[in-house]
C-alpha cells in the first residue's frame, strides 16, 4: 500500500462533516446496533443489560428496549454527530457523539453504562458507501493513503477514510485495486472503525465505478474456538474454530482484542490454548479473516 504525504489545511478543513442531527426528505436511513455488557448503577450495584431504553439525543422517536441479552438496534434519518441516551434502572447516561455517515452501519460493542459515561471501544463502520471526492496515493510519510467520500446526503458530509497497510483495496469483482486507480465519483464501500478524530480506519474498502450498484465482496463471519499459535511477529494467529476447523485470523491496526473482564489486550497476551471468539471480514479473494473484534479468554475461564 501506498503511503500519503501531509494534507494541506484546506483538504483537511474540507474533511469535518457538518453535525446537523440527521438529514430530512432523503429517505435514506442509517442504523445503529451493538450490545449493552453492563450497567454499573448509582449504589455500585450492576443492573440487568436487559430492559435499557436506548435513544438518539434530539431524535426521540428513533428508540428502543434493550433484549436479555443487551442488544440493541436503532434505525432512522440520522446522521453526522449522533449522541446515544441510555436509560436503566437508577442511572441514565448520555454518550460522547458518534460520527454517523449517512446510509451507514454503526456496530458499538460491549456497551458499558455508567452514571457519569458511556463506554465503549472504536465504533465500527459497517457498509458505508459513498462517492470518492480525493484520493492521495503519494509515497513521502509513514501512515498510508488517504481518500476523502462524500456520503449521500444532498449536501454531502465529508470523511477521511485511511488506508494502512494492513488495508484490503479490492474492485468489485475481488481482485486487487492500486489506490492510483482510485477515481472521483467512483462508488465506494467502506468497512472499517471510525477514530475519535473523525478518521475511519479502513479494514476493507470495495471502489466500482460510478454506475455500479452490486454488493460488495465483503463477508463478516464469526469465529469461535482455540488458539493453536499465536505468531505475533506478522499478527498472524491460527485458530483451532469449533465449527469451520483450522483458521487464519489476521490482527490489524484496527482490531480491538479484549479479556474476559473487557480489558483491552495485546496479542503478546495470547497464548496458545486460549479460548477465542469475535467476528472478522473475509474481502475479496483472502484467505486470512481480517479481525474486527475478538475476547480472549483462558481455559479455565468461562
Amino acid at each position: 500500500m501506498k503511503a500519503v504525504r501531509k494534507l494541506c489545511p484546506l483538504l483537511l478543513a474540507a474533511c469535518v462533516a457538518c453535525a446537523d442531527g440527521g438529514p430530512v426528505g432523503t429517505g435514506i436511513s442509517s442504523s445503529i446496533s451493538g450490545n449493552v455488557a453492563a450497567v454499573d448503577t448509582t449504589s455500585g450495584a450492576m443492573g440487568s443489560v436487559a430492559g435499557v431504553h436506548v435513544s438518539v439525543a434530539g431524535s426521540p422517536e428513533v428508540q428502543t428496549t434493550t433484549g436479555d441479552d443487551g442488544a440493541f438496534a436503532l434505525s432512522g434519518p440520522f446522521s453526522g454527530n449522533v449522541t446515544l441516551r441510555f436509560s436503566a434502572q437508577q442511572v441514565t447516561a448520555i454518550s460522547e457523539p458518534i460520527d454517523v455517515p449517512l446510509g451507514s452501519e454503526v456496530v458499538l460493542d460491549d456497551v458499558v453504562i455508567r452514571p457519569d459515561a458511556v463506554e465503549f471501544v472504536k465504533p465500527q463502520l459497517r457498509r458505508f458507501v459513498g462517492r470518492v471526492a480525493f484520493t492521495d496515493c503519494a509515497t513521502d510519510s509513514a501512515d498510508a493513503a488517504v481518500i476523502l467520500v462524500n456520503d449521500r446526503k444532498v449536501t454531502a458530509n465529508q470523511f477521511m477514510v485511511q488506508l494502512t497497510v494492513d488495508s484490503v483495496l479490492i474492485n468489485g469483482d475481488g481482485s486487487t485495486l492500486p489506490c492510483e486507480q482510485v477515481h472521483d465519483t467512483d462508488a465506494i464501500f467502506i468497512e472499517g472503525v471510525i477514530l475519535p478524530d473523525r478518521t475511519i480506519l479502513a479494514i476493507a474498502v470495495v471502489v466500482t465505478p460510478a454506475a455500479t450498484t452490486q454488493a460488495p465482496p465483503v463477508r463478516e463471519i464469526r469465529f469461535r474456538g482455540t488458539v493453536a499459535i499465536a505468531s505475533c511477529a506478522e499478527d498472524l494467529i491460527l485458530l483451532r474454530d469449533d465449527v469451520a476447523g483450522p483458521q487464519v485470523l489476521r490482527l490489524l491496526r484496527a482490531s480491538t482484542i479484549v479479556n474476559a473482564d473487557l480489558q483491552a489486550i495485546t496479542c503478546e497476551d495470547i497464548d496458545a490454548g486460549d479460548r477465542m471468539e469475535g467476528k472478522g471480514l473475509r474481502a475479496g479473494r483472502l484467505d486470512a479473516l481480517q479481525v474486527i473484534r475478538a475476547t480472549v479468554r483462558t481455559p479455565m475461564q468461562p
